[in-house]
C-alpha cells in the first residue's frame, strides 16, 4: 500500500461506555474488598485500605464505564503509517501515537500505545461493525511487520 492511499483512508472509532466492563470492574473491586476483611489484620488497616480501592474503583468507573472524566477516550483514529491519535472527552487531542502491543480478540481488544496510552475494548465498547474493522486491521498490521 502506497504512502499516499494509507494517508487518505483513516480509520476512526467512537468509544462507547461498555456494560461489560463495568461488570467486570464491579466484580474485581468487590471482591478485593471481600478479601480484604475477611484477611486478619487490623481494622484501621482495613478501613484505610478500603477507602483507597473505593476512591481507585470510582476513579476507574467514572474514566472507563461512565466516561464522565475528561481523560477518557472519545475517539481511537487510525492514520495510516503506523500512526494513531486518540481524542478524549476533554477535547484533548492526542496525536502522532505509536501501537507498541496489543491484545486482538472477538472479545476483547487491548491497545498499547507510546506515551503510556492504552485503550481496552470490548464487545460493547463501540460499533460492531467498526469494532470487527479494528480486528481486521490490527491483524493485517501485525503481519506487515512480520
Amino acid at each position: 500500500m502506497s504512502s499516499s492511499v494509507s494517508k487518505t483512508n483513516h480509520f476512526y472509532l467512537k468509544v462507547q461506555p461498555s456494560r461489560y466492563l463495568g461488570a467486570l470492574l464491579l466484580l474485581f473491586y468487590l471482591g478485593a474488598l471481600i478479601l480484604l476483611w475477611i484477611v486478619p489484620i487490623s481494622v484501621w488497616i482495613k478501613l484505610g485500605l478500603s477507602i483507597l480501592l473505593i476512591w481507585d474503583g470510582r476513579r476507574h468507573w467514572r474514566r472507563y464505564v461512565s466516561r464522565v472524566e475528561a481523560q477518557a477516550v472519545q475517539w481511537l483514529i487510525w492514520h495510516g503509517e503506523g500512526e494513531w491519535s486518540l481524542w478524549q472527552m476533554g477535547g484533548e487531542h492526542i496525536a502522532h501515537l505509536q501501537l507498541l502491543q496489543s491484545v486482538n480478540h472477538p472479545l476483547l481488544i487491548v491497545l498499547n500505545f507510546t506515551r503510556r496510552h492504552y485503550l481496552v475494548l470490548l464487545p460493547d465498547s463501540g460499533d460492531t461493525d467498526q469494532l470487527r474493522k479494528l480486528r481486521v486491521l490490527l491483524r493485517h498490521s501485525l503481519n506487515d511487520l512480520d
